[in-house]
């Protein structure tokens, strides 16, 4: 009789029946935070996303397509000619007309009596030629209204 009583008395066993009490409450907590877990996965799984927009391929179907603007860039020679107000024929310098072929036509913007004017001028130069043709009274002049601009 001895060694039950012992074993009823034993500080050991005090301490194994509260750890086995410790653990009955924690595992009945574990179980009802993973029911209650799952209740939320559930929740969350069952709704489905609501789209307010129109997100389709269709939706831009029938979409007109935008004009796009001109371009502010450099304008061709042709689109120019119709701003020419003056024509000058510039030839080579001792050359007679008749021997002239035209190389180039330039266009710019001049002043004359005080009014800008769009030239359009056309130089012409001897076939074998590497020479530029001359224009003496258009660089006097041109030369007069630069410098006039300039001091004012």
């Amino acid at each position: 009789m001895c060694g039950e009583q012992e074993s009823e008395n034993d500080p050991r066993d005090a301490i194994i029946r509260e750890q086995a009490e410790l653990i009955a409450e924690l595992q009945e907590k574990v179980d009802r935070l993973q029911a209650l877990l799952e209740g939320k996965a559930d929740a969350k799984a069952a709704k489905k996303p609501i789209f307010t927009e129109n997100y389709s391929a269709d939706r831009n179907k029938n979409r007109e397509k935008k004009t796009k603007k001109k371009s502010t860039g450099r304008k061709p020679t042709d689109a120019k000619r119709d701003l020419v107000t003056q024509e000058i024929n510039i030839y080579a310098e001792g050359a007679a007309r008749e021997e002239c072929v035209r190389r180039r036509s330039q266009l710019a913007w001049r002043i004359d009596d005080g009014q800008s004017v769009y030239v359009c001028d056309h130089i012409d130069g001897l076939p074998d030629s590497i020479r530029k043709a001359c224009r003496c009274h258009q660089d006097c002049e041109t030369a007069a209204a630069n410098s006039a601009l300039k001091s004012s």
